[in-house]
């Protein structure tokens, strides 16, 4: 099991080296699909264009990386890409179009031999639960139940007073499950069993 789930995406050198050492295969020959709710907007593909670039500076062909608006109809294969790279976005949106879509189970098996990166939505979804999201639940979610990939949370777009809140919100909610809180480039790498705080 491979994954590195960011705050903000491979916005520093060490999580661009983390996804080098998840790597699976040359850079040049892995397959990408970028995950995103849409809508299909310039502001958007303009997120998705960002993504892109630190995976092409760091080797990936720009021709072999595609991408899936799950608010749009696809026949997309998951077990023809090597990495898929899960954008931020609103989380209770995301969770609500891939259970809709049955792509719960489908990342689950994917992530049995692919690399899953998350960007602060996308790193919150492989969660137990979704509850350590801000953002606002517009859709008819009901169940907050994450993948369950990993038995922890990531809590993305931290500052060092934030810290200190969300410490006192999880002892007051009596959160049974660990959490990361992590800032704008920083991530936390899964490798099998190990897991680790990169900064």
């Amino acid at each position: 099991m491979k994954l590195l789930l960011t705050s903000d995406g491979l916005t520093s050198n060490a999580l661009v080296d983390a996804f080098k050492e998840l790597a699976i295969k040359p850079l040049k020959k892995l397959k990408v699909l970028i995950v995103s709710t849409g809508p299909n907007t310039q502001k958007i593909l303009g997120y998705i264009e960002e993504f892109k670039k630190p995976l092409i500076t760091a080797g990936v062909k720009e021709n072999r990386i595609k991408t899936l608006l799950l608010s749009e109809p696809s026949n997309t294969n998951l077990s023809e890409y090597d990495i898929l790279f899960v954008c931020g976005g609103n989380t209770f949106s995301y969770l609500y179009l891939i259970k809709r879509l049955g792509m719960d189970t489908k990342i689950k098996e994917f992530v049995k031999k692919g690399i899953y990166i998350g960007v602060s939505a996308g790193s919150i979804l492989p969660g137990p639960s979704i509850t350590s999201s801000s953002a606002t639940n517009n859709t008819p979610l009901k169940d907050y139940t994450g993948l369950k990939i990993v038995n922890f949370t990531i809590i993305p777009h931290m500052n060092e007073e934030d810290e200190k809140k969300i410490k006192q919100d999880v002892k007051e909610s009596k959160i049974n499950y660990d959490y990361y809180i992590i800032k704008d480039g920083q991530g936390v790498l899964v490798k099998d069993k190990q897991v680790r705080l990169i900064k």
